[in-house]
């Protein structure tokens, strides 16, 4: 989807501001913030969060289009709204957590889980100071494999004519606007023929393949399982990689290939319990009742904040006749600051006895 945002904005501004240093305390601060326009339903204050002049020498830092081009304007705000209502829209059925703060580089960055009827995504927001003020200069979406000043260069390359610096650079970027227009009318099996008409090495764009993908996902499931397996062959170690195969693993029932996936993302996210609920129901599927359970009280020890957990381990201790372990939960829950009638009287509804 960023993809897509990225393709729509025209172009440039100055840089002038400089930035200074973030302190780990007022990376924090910017954390809790974000969190707060997200939770209020705030796209534009979530948009101007966005320190647009230094996101801007980012683009032309990695754009040979962007470099060449003598830009007066860059409209980045209409972009950064539709990003930012885009990821509200996703949190209202779902969550946007902090996970956690870190530096990397002598840069702060702070990060953040989505969730949604979609499934889930990190979000790694990279800090600035301008004029004492901290901001987001960029953003790594796992679900993209890469940052958004990278997407955008991307498609300014796509774009321009001063882009394509070779003929197979000329090729490719016919190719993604072809597969934009088909993509725009419904015509996913011309995508998929578009894309595979390809050579073999313009294929293994990233930025191309993500197309195919999409395509092949409305196509059939048969379809978008190949099409992801062959992102994995073309990009083993990319964090996206791992959170479409899940989908592929899942179709599949290959459900140890699935949980494989699963570690491999909490160790790049380093730990996040959310994917110890998933791991339950993963072996839930797998038709392990003890593993499952385990792993719903692994994430519940972690914080009451996510609702279906606090649902399925309460389920779990019902289905073992552990009445007593479900009240335990439930008089704390409703203590928690995560408290949420209605996550309790959807389990009141299969076991009334435990309202009281």
């Amino acid at each position: 989807m960023l993809r897509t945002i990225a393709l729509l904005i025209i172009l440039f501004a100055s840089c002038k501001a400089v930035p200074e240093k973030v302190t780990k305390e007022e990376a924090l601060a910017a954390a809790n913030r974000l969190e707060e326009m997200v939770l209020s339903r705030n796209p534009e204050g979530l948009a101007a969060f966005f320190e647009k002049d230094a996101f801007v020498k980012l683009v032309i830092s990695k754009s040979r289009a962007a470099k060449e081009e003598n830009m007066k304007t860059f409209n980045i705000t209409p972009a950064l709204t539709n990003l930012a209502k885009t990821t509200i829209q996703a949190a209202e059925n779902g969550s946007f957590r902090f996970l956690r703060q870190y530096e990397k580089d002598g840069q702060q960055h702070v990060l953040f889980r989505l969730t949604s009827e979609g499934g889930f995504n990190y979000m790694d927001f990279y800090l600035v100071k301008v004029k004492n003020t901290v901001k987001a200069e960029d953003l790594y979406s796992y679900s993209t494999g890469g940052t958004i000043s990278t997407t955008l260069a991307d498609a300014f390359d796509a774009m321009s004519p001063k882009g394509a610096s070779s003929s197979d650079s000329k090729r490719m970027a016919d190719s993604v606007l072809a597969m934009q227009a088909k993509r725009k009318r419904g015509d996913f099996e011309g995508v998929k023929e578009q894309f595979e008409r390809l050579p073999a090495e313009l294929q293994k764009d990233k930025g191309v393949m993500l197309f195919y993908i999409d395509a092949c996902k409305n196509i059939s499931d048969a379809e978008y399982k190949m099409s992801l397996e062959k992102f994995s062959e073309s990009f083993p170690d990319a964090p996206n990689s791992y959170l479409m195969l899940i989908d592929a693993y899942i179709m599949a029932e290959e459900y140890d290939k699935v949980l494989a996936a699963v570690n491999k993302i909490d160790s790049l996210v380093g730990r996040d319990h959310y994917l110890d609920y998933f791991r339950g129901n993963v072996y839930r599927m797998m038709g392990k009742p003890a593993e499952s359970k385990a792993s719903y009280e692994k994430a519940y020890a972690k914080g009451a904040d996510l609702a279906d957990n606090v649902q399925s381990l309460l389920i779990a201790y019902m289905e073992d006749n552990e009445t007593e372990k479900a009240e335990k939960v439930i008089a704390e829950y409703k203590t928690s600051k995560w408290f949420n009638q209605p996550t309790l009287d959807i389990v009141y509804a299969s076991y009334p006895q435990l309202k009281k």
